[in-house]
C-alpha cells in the first residue's frame, strides 16, 4: 500500500516563516570578549566650571 503526497512549497500561508524561527540565545556564546582599550579617565582637569550657571561641563560638552 503506498499513499502519495503532496506537498505545496510555495504557499503563500509559508511566505512569512522565516520570522517566527528563534535566533541563537544570547547566553549561548561563551567566548571570552577582548577589549584592548582601557576605559578612560577623567579628571576635574578635564571639567570646566561655569560661574554663572554654577555648573561644570564635561569633555563630551554636556553640562552636569
Amino acid at each position: 500500500m503506498s499513499v502519495e503526497a503532496q506537498i505545496a512549497d510555495r504557499d503563500e500561508r509559508f511566505a512569512t516563516q522565516a520570522r517566527h524561527q528563534q535566533g541563537p540565545h544570547p547566553l549561548h556564546d561563551k567566548t571570552v570578549a577582548t577589549t584592548t582599550s582601557t576605559p578612560t579617565v577623567f579628571t576635574t582637569a578635564d571639567f570646566t566650571y561655569d560661574a554663572e550657571a554654577r555648573t561644570c561641563v564635561c569633555p563630551a560638552g554636556k553640562s552636569l
